[in-house]
């Protein structure tokens, strides 16, 4: 984490929150190793600001459809620490942006392969965990949602 300037190793964390249909908010941050970052248990900014010496940011992405195959992704990056100092927040954006634009490409070419063959079965591994509770998620609502307006119909 050359942001938060340590000299040695650190303890990271991340906690990601997904409000459905399309919000997902990480946060994250850094502390030197052995300094408490295994007691945090919350994924709000610290309220007297970086916990102790550490580092936080919070990432916010909003994605809605455009087309079957397309959609907007609005992202935008915030931290607690070196505010005072332009350019280690044009730093993480930087950052950010580029990991950003590699994320779209990798989401280009999935897209691709899906078209090429819709009907293929999903192959999904550890790492995918969130996406596939998220997916089973947006379903159930929008089962739940189609079952309501059936019945408002049925009711009038």
């Amino acid at each position: 984490m050359r942001a938060g300037g340590f000299k040695g190793n650190v303890d990271r964390w991340q906690f990601i929150q997904f409000t459905p249909p399309c919000f997902v908010r990480l946060d994250v941050g850094a502390l030197e190793t052995g300094r408490g970052a295994a007691q945090r248990k919350t994924h709000a900014f610290a309220a007297e600001g970086a916990m102790g010496g550490g580092i936080e940011m919070r990432n916010l992405n909003a994605i809605t459809p455009e087309t079957d195959k397309t959609c907007h992704y609005f992202w935008a990056q915030a931290h607690n620490f070196l505010l005072d100092r332009p350019e280690v927040t044009e730093m993480l954006f930087e950052q950010i942006k580029e990991a950003f634009t590699q994320d779209v490409e990798v989401f280009e070419n999935q897209q691709r392969w899906i078209d090429l063959d819709p009907d293929a079965p999903r192959v999904n591994v550890a790492a995918d965990s969130g996406q596939v509770h998220g997916i089973r998620l947006l379903r159930r609502l929008i089962a739940e949602e189609a079952g309501t307006q059936r019945k408002r119909i049925s009711s009038a």
